[in-house]
């Protein structure tokens, strides 16, 4: 059976967009880290920044599950065996 289901990764129009996206973001990594660093007001504190790191990749993982609508990567089991180790 067919999967007709729309997804943008599958789309090949999107890839020259989203490789813009990424190549632009990634040099911004750095600046903006330092930014919210000034603006929460985090100085040479190891715990906090510790914490910053946290935040940001919790929420990076809730921008990947929304942006995944909650499916399997291809070739992933999906269903009662996706968290059995064989």
């Amino acid at each position: 059976m067919k999967d007709t289901k729309y997804s943008l990764f599958r789309s090949h129009a999107w890839c020259p967009w989203l490789a813009l996206l990424c190549a632009i973001g990634w040099p911004l990594a750095y600046p903006l880290i330092k930014a919210g660093y000034g603006y929460i007001g985090i100085g040479n504190d190891l715990g906090s920044k510790v914490v910053f790191a946290g935040i940001r990749f919790f929420f990076a993982g809730l921008i990947l599950l929304i942006a995944g609508n909650g499916q399997c990567f291809p070739g992933q089991p999906a269903g009662a065996a996706a968290g059995r180790i064989s």
